[in-house]
């Protein structure tokens, strides 16, 4: 019944969290991502990385150059869909160059740190809670330079980061901002 007991959240919060779920399976059917992942502690580029030739999510690898070394790089996971038939030809990227793509990319972004905060104010003034969640979580992190890249960070400000074939790379941040490496 409504309104029958206090409210454990406001209905903008709620409104929000619908309107990010419903983001998230679009997002998800567009790039044949099966799950969105949320450990961002272990595995912090799952879902967020996809492929700009075939529009797939990448997935992570383990690569061992050599005995007892390993290295985590993306690939497209279209790639090798069907064992030993190469599918997308488009290049993996090792996970420190991510890593390096989103502090390049965020201080780029702070590079026109004065017309950020004033879009995210007026994003955080705007009808839709989703977009003035994401505002506030934007402002959080604006007065921040990045040295070193921040998991959670990256988390709440990214969307993803779009790998093409030619080497170019285009960083979409959730407030639809684009930066393009």
């Amino acid at each position: 019944m409504a309104d029958s007991h206090p409210a454990i959240i406001t209905p903008e919060v709620w409104e929000a969290v619908q309107l990010e779920e419903k983001r998230r399976k679009e997002f998800m059917k567009a790039h044949r991502i099966k799950a969105f992942s949320s450990n961002i502690g272990e595995n912090p580029f799952a879902s967020k990385v996809i492929c700009g030739e075939c529009g797939e999510a990448f997935g992570r690898k383990k690569w061992r150059p050599r005995p007892g070394e390993y290295r985590s790089v993306w690939q497209c996971n279209a790639r090798y869909r069907e064992k030993g038939v190469m599918g997308c030809a488009n290049r993996h990227i090792d996970e420190s160059t991510l890593e390096q793509v989103f502090i390049k990319s965020w201080n780029a972004l702070m590079e026109n740190k004065d017309a950020c905060i004033k879009k995210w104010k007026q994003l955080q003034k705007g009808k839709n809670p989703l977009q003035a969640y994401r505002a506030e979580k934007l402002l959080e992190y604006a007065d921040k330079e990045v040295l070193r890249f921040d998991a959670e960070q990256m988390h709440v400000t990214l969307e993803c980061i779009v790998i093409y074939e030619t080497g170019k790379i285009s960083v979409r941040y959730l407030d639809g901002t684009v930066i393009e490496m």
